[in-house]
């Protein structure tokens, strides 16, 4: 419901997905600062790891099986408005 565009703007569907994504982020930080020096991943792991969620973000809320599983459901967010 809070990423179905059918009961919410983009901005606002936008917005909760952003808001996951920063408590994912200040989580991953929290993580990081509790490895020992040289077991903390670089920041080049830290990018792809990024994009990929990103990506896989996009799949899960505008993929097939979700609209299958709830076929009213509704997410017209494009891979440019997350990657942003």
């Amino acid at each position: 419901m809070f990423f179905d565009t059918e009961h919410n703007s983009a901005r606002t569907v936008l917005a909760t997905l952003r808001a996951a994504f920063e408590e994912t982020a200040r989580k991953m930080s929290a993580y990081i600062k509790c490895m020992p020096k040289g077991k903390q991943p670089t920041s080049k792991i830290i990018t792809r790891t990024i994009i990929k969620l990103t990506d896989l973000a996009l799949r899960l809320l505008t993929g097939r099986s979700r609209k299958l599983r709830n076929p009213e459901y509704q997410c017209d967010i494009r891979r440019r408005q997350v990657a942003l």
